[in-house]
């Protein structure tokens, strides 16, 4: 099969059911080179929304497939989260525009459900932002030029980090306040 039509065969799939459908390309098509599949597994790890739905799945395909990068030295990333993951930026302004968008999900998702308020006063509807420096050896692909500057490092590994991750900032919103805020181009740079 050429390379187009297994691309056309993602593209075409609908969101939710690509890793599914990469896993099976790729254990079907044995004969792709590498820079091939780390840019299929790139392409729709990048346009996946929620990895941890298939954690699993990408966990076999990261460590089956071993995406390659060119990072030689420890970076410092930065995460917009409540959890520790895989995906990490290098940009401060993208990880609070995930917390914040982290934060408008989560508490729009509880609102008028018993017992919100409490969850509120309690701040667990805050959201975190957490610095580290990650190592080389713990990254398994990057996209530092892209958009959101994504650094994936080795799934939910400690032993990824140089330093461990530690929260240098906390994001509080109110839902009826909130807004997720946009990147100016100036914080793009």
């Amino acid at each position: 099969m050429v390379f187009d039509e297994l691309e056309r065969q993602i593209w075409h799939c609908e969101r939710p059911y690509r890793p599914q459908l990469l896993e099976q390309i790729l254990k079907d098509n044995t004969h792709l080179p590498q820079t091939t599949i780390n840019e299929y597994i790139e392409d729709v790890w990048y346009d996946y929304e929620m990895p941890i739905q298939e954690k699993s799945r990408w966990q076999r395909l990261l460590k089956k497939y071993k995406p390659q990068h060119n990072i030689v030295e420890p970076i410092t990333v930065y995460r917009g989260s409540n959890n520790i993951g895989p995906a990490w930026t290098t940009d401060i302004a993208v990880a609070r525009w995930f917390a914040h968008r982290n934060v408008g999900f989560e508490e729009s998702y509880y609102y008028g459900t018993p017992g919100f308020d409490k969850c509120k006063a309690a701040g667990l509807f805050n959201c975190n932002i957490w610095q580290a420096i990650v190592k080389p050896t713990g990254i398994l692909f990057a996209q530092p030029e892209g958009t959101e500057k994504e650094i994936v490092i080795k799934h939910w590994s400690k032993t990824a980090f140089v330093e461990a991750p530690v929260v240098i900032e906390r994001i509080i919103t109110n839902l009826r306040e909130s807004r997720v805020p946009r990147i100016t181009e100036e914080e793009q740079r």
